[in-house]
């Protein structure tokens, strides 16, 4: 009795070991690749691995005034001078606050299928000394209307209500770090919501004046704080149009971090696309050596399945011969 007592123990320690998040559960995201080919046409993803990008959802910054800065989302940043730090906006950004609009989808062309993908915008924050948490909003730009010859704006299939398309359009979202003051390296966060499944994630930024930004990197983290994932935009591939993409896998929440570096003028980003990975179905990337990729592979998974469940079948059988050994020394 005692034998088949410690075999019953062995196998449901063995089963539960295979069948742990260890063994089982994918990473929440993880990076896939960059593609400098597609440009702003993105309804012709000729750099995508996937062929696409925004067969699921798409969200484009699309403000209602040109070379103006929109503020989106809340903030608590005082307009105005203060003897103790200044941190105030420029005249462009002051100009845009009659247009903030506090809830998605702001000024932006918003699609996705449904169950939806969902996101909101939140600007960095700073804790300044005599006044506390200071919360910066996000700033939507635009550097013409809707009839831009350069390859790199994006495509607009919708109207928006008072900010106009479809067409063609060099947009942004930006943290507003052309201020002088606080905080020297800006960041943005959009938080994305994803339903189940597996979906491609794509990031399309670009320096419309070319050589203002000198790199940013994109942060995936948790809703922690937790860093998931991390890609870098060097300013040779934000000249000419970058996307960064990854794999993210729902449902979950994550935090997409735009963050400038000391010297850039800016952080910025001009497109978010996701598209959901088929089942069963092999993807392959496309368009030869013009862009990179590291494809997650679901062999790597099943590798590491099979892995766990041989660990434990060993465990459970090693286990076994031991306390049979000791059982018949015992009589």
């Amino acid at each position: 009795m005692k034998v088949v007592s410690v075999c019953v123990l062995i196998v449901l320690a063995s089963m539960l070991l295979a069948s742990s998040p260890i063994c089982f559960s994918p990473p929440i995201a993880t990076y896939l690749g960059k593609d400098i080919v597609t440009k702003g046409d993105w309804t012709h993803a000729v750099g995508s691995p996937l062929g696409t990008y925004g067969s699921y959802a798409h969200i484009l910054p699309n403000p209602p005034v040109n070379d103006t800065q929109t503020p989106v989302g809340n903030f608590s940043v005082p307009v105005g001078n203060f003897t103790y730090y200044d941190y105030d906006w420029i005249p462009s950004q002051i100009a845009g606050l009659p247009f903030n609009r506090t809830n998605p989808p702001y000024w932006d062309e918003y699609v996705s299928l449904s169950p939806p993908v969902t996101y909101f915008l939140t600007g960095n924050q700073v804790t300044i000394p005599e006044i506390g948490l200071v919360k910066y909003p996000v700033f939507e730009w635009a550097w013409d209307n809707f009839n831009s010859s350069d390859i790199r704006a994006c495509v607009f299939k919708t109207n928006v209500p008072g900010a106009g398309g479809p067409g063609t359009r060099l947009t942004c979202w930006d943290d507003g770090g052309e201020r002088t003051s606080s905080p020297l390296k800006g960041y943005f966060n959009i938080t994305m919501s994803f339903p189940a499944g597996q979906f491609m994630l794509s990031l399309y930024a670009y320096d419309k004046e070319g050589g203002a930004r000198d790199n940013q990197t994109i942060y995936i983290t948790d809703t922690s704080g937790g860093i998931l994932s991390t890609a870098t935009m060097n300013g040779t591939d934000l000249d000419g149009g970058i996307y960064e993409q990854f794999v993210i896998y729902g449902p979950t929440t994550v935090v997409v971090q735009v963050s400038k570096s000391l010297t850039s003028l800016n952080a910025l980003l001009s497109g978010i696309f996701v598209d959901k990975f088929v089942p069963e179905t092999k993807h392959y990337p496309t368009g030869g050596t013009v862009f990179s990729v590291n494809m997650p592979n679901s062999l790597t998974g099943y590798a590491a399945s099979a892995l766990c469940v041989f660990v434990s079948v060993i465990i459970g059988a090693v286990s076994l011969r031991f306390y049979t050994k000791r059982v018949r020394k015992t009589k």
